[in-house]
């Protein structure tokens, strides 16, 4: 909780009315205000939320800041004064909103941070963390995508005495970890992978190395840093500073058994038993049981929610359809990501179901973009598939690299309603022409592959004409 004067002493803003209640809450959002709330407009690319002040004052705003440069703030004060809606005025709202949360932090010393980076899998880590500490912790964590320089902060400002916050740090260039982690001050610090995501911004894996491993800046003195120990950019740092690194990696683990797509292993003489819908389900489960002991979690409690952490939609999210199976990898993709799911669709499915890829654009990869998608299109040819779908203006390189005429080549664009229920149409005449076929989707997320997922489930039980079955 937050007084007016307690708000502006931390931004060092300009009270031009105050109501005298209390903050418990902060949007950025007009349209989302709760009681108790203080609307922080932030300018971006497209919009200035100072517009949308008094559309919050209607929505039921407690209090909101303005920039001291905002055209029409002579009507905000006259409306804020005669409605009795506490108004401050500020240079930059965005740093205020880095202000407030990083106060925030401040207050709730007490709560332990957990301050997840890396290429690839951080939200899966974040909620697999979650579903394992939630029962026996007062457990926050970042939603959705909410892991940038605002979403972040808006994170730090719900801790309210939470035991434990688990936060995401994503990152599009160098300074940013850096920043992120300053705010937060984390007391254990993870780094998953060094891939090839943000390489068009930053120009090699060294350099997103350095970018990652920024994480350690606002690390907590004596925290924790958390390393996979599988990759071989992270084996190469050499941090010599007052923390304490950990790495968690298959040699943690032994007497490792796969069978239909489940798996167990034994660590710490305990039998763990996961599900493996992906590539990094076992070293995130590794990582899961470590960051459980770490907290005091009881075994065979530990064991049991391991097993039955649900996966994050768009990740790797398994769905039955009809006698085949849609996996839904659409949330984003880099090259290592889309090549790691291709491989284990071909490793786990090719036995004993037709193969069926819809790949999207793997964006952000700068000048490094036609080497990656033709990186991909060579992996595909030469495993051989049945079907390949494409949407994108990079994946015409993926095209170019398969010779294989074997493979059927269908290349659609997403741009309207009909023209999605087109492409769902195809797709579900050709899952009625196979007996058992998977259908992989995967794709950055801009390019909207989750939408032609969305249509293919609305149109699971529609009725197609019965065609002859291919073998």
């Amino acid at each position: 909780m937050y007084s007016i004067l307690e708000i502006n002493n931390v931004i060092n803003g300009k009270i031009i009315y105050n109501n005298y209640n209390i903050i418990d809450n902060f949007s950025i959002n007009s349209k989302n205000i709760d009681s108790n709330t203080l609307f922080i407009p932030i300018k971006g690319e497209k919009y200035d939320a100072n517009d949308f002040i008094l559309d919050a004052i209607k929505n039921g705003v407690e209090a909101c800041l303005i920039d001291k440069n905002y055209k029409n703030k002579s009507e905000v004060i006259k409306v804020c004064k005669k409605k009795k809606i506490s108004l401050i005025e500020v240079g930059d709202t965005l740093n205020c909103l880095d202000l407030l949360a990083h106060d925030n932090r401040k207050r709730n010393s007490s709560t332990t941070i957990i301050g997840i980076t890396g290429s690839n899998g951080k939200t899966s880590i974040k909620e697999l963390l979650y579903n394992i500490l939630k029962d026996d912790y007062k457990v926050l964590k970042t939603e959705g995508n909410l892991n940038n320089h605002i979403g972040l902060p808006l994170t730090l400002l719900k801790l309210n005495n939470h035991d434990i916050c688990i936060l995401e740090m994503g990152m599009n260039h160098v300074g940013e970890i850096e920043y992120l982690s300053n705010i937060s001050n984390p007391d254990i610090a993870i780094i998953t992978n060094i891939g090839t995501a943000h390489i068009g911004n930053l120009g090699s894996k060294e350099n997103i190395l350095k970018a990652k491993i920024e994480i350690i800046k606002g690390l907590k003195q004596n925290g924790i840093l958390i390393l996979n120990g599988e990759d071989e950019y992270l084996n190469k740092i050499n941090l010599n500073s007052n923390i304490n690194i950990y790495k968690y990696s298959y040699y943690d683990i032994f007497n490792l058994t796969y069978k239909k797509n489940k798996g167990y292993y034994y660590i710490d003489n305990k039998k763990i038993k996961i599900k493996i819908t992906g590539e990094f389900d076992l070293l995130n489960s590794i990582l899961a049981y470590k960051i459980g002991k770490l907290f005091n979690i009881k075994p065979n409690k530990l064991k049991k929610l391991i097993y039955n952490s649900p996966k994050p939609k768009m990740r790797m999210e398994t769905i039955k359809y009809k006698k085949n199976i849609i996996i839904n990898d659409s949330y984003n993709a880099n090259y290592d990501s889309m090549k790691n799911g291709i491989e284990y669709i071909i490793k786990n499915y090719k036995k004993n179901y037709h193969i069926l890829l819809y790949l999207g654009d793997m964006l952000e990869l700068g000048e490094w973009s036609e080497y990656y998608h033709r990186m991909i299109g060579k992996l595909i040819n030469n495993n051989i598939i049945d079907i390949l779908y494409t949407t994108g203006n990079e994946i015409k390189y993926i095209n170019d690299e398969i010779t294989d005429n074997s493979i059927i080549k269908k290349e659609f664009k997403i741009n309207s309603l009909k023209n999605i229920n087109s492409i769902s149409n195809e797709i579900i005449q050709d899952l009625n022409n196979y007996n058992k076929s998977v259908l992989y989707f995967k794709g950055s997320r801009k390019i909207g592959l989750d939408k032609i997922v969305d249509n293919l489930l609305l149109n699971k039980n529609k009725k197609n004409p019965k065609k002859k079955k291919l073998t």
